[in-house]
C-alpha cells in the first residue's frame, strides 16, 4: 500500500492514522517539528513525528527510516538523531519505526536486531 510512498510520505500516513487516536487520549502530533539540533548541529532539528499535550508540552517523538537492508551506518545515524540530537528535554519515551523495503523482512530484522543488541 505504501510502496511507492517516500519516507516523509509514509510518515505523513502515520500520523493521520495516529492524530485521531492521540485526540481521544488528549495529546496532538505535529509532523516536522522543529525541536532539537539537525544532524549537523547547525540548525534546528526536524522531527519526523511529535507528541504534544494540548498545551504544547511534548511528551514523546518518532523518527522512521526507510531500510532496505541492515546499513549500520544508516540505522546508527537515526538511532543518535534520535536520542542525542532531537530530545533536547530528556524525553521518556522515544520510537524509531523501520519502513521495511526488503525484499526478505525476516532477513532485515534477524540483521537489525543483531545490530543494536
Amino acid at each position: 500500500m505504501l510502496k511507492n510512498f517516500d519516507e516523509d510520505g509514509r510518515n505523513t500516513y502515520l500520523n493521520d492514522l495516529l492524530k485521531p487516536f492521540l485526540l481521544q487520549r488528549g495529546f496532538i502530533s505535529q509532523e516536522q517539528a522543529r525541536r532539537g539540533k539537525s544532524e549537523s548541529g547547525k540548525k534546528v532539528g526536524e522531527l519526523d513525528i511529535e507528541i504534544e499535550e494540548f498545551t504544547g508540552k511534548p511528551v514523546s517523538l518518532f523518527e522512521g527510516f526507510n531500510l532496505d537492508s541492515v546499513r549500520k551506518e544508516v540505522v546508527n545515524r537515526h538511532i543518535h538523531k534520535t536520542i542525542i540530537n532531537y530530545d533536547s528535554t530528556g524525553l521518556k519515551e522515544k520510537f524509531i519505526g523501520i519502513y521495511s523495503e526488503a525484499s526478505d523482512f525476516n532477513n532485515l530484522t534477524n540483521k537489525y536486531f543483531e545490530h543494536i543488541k
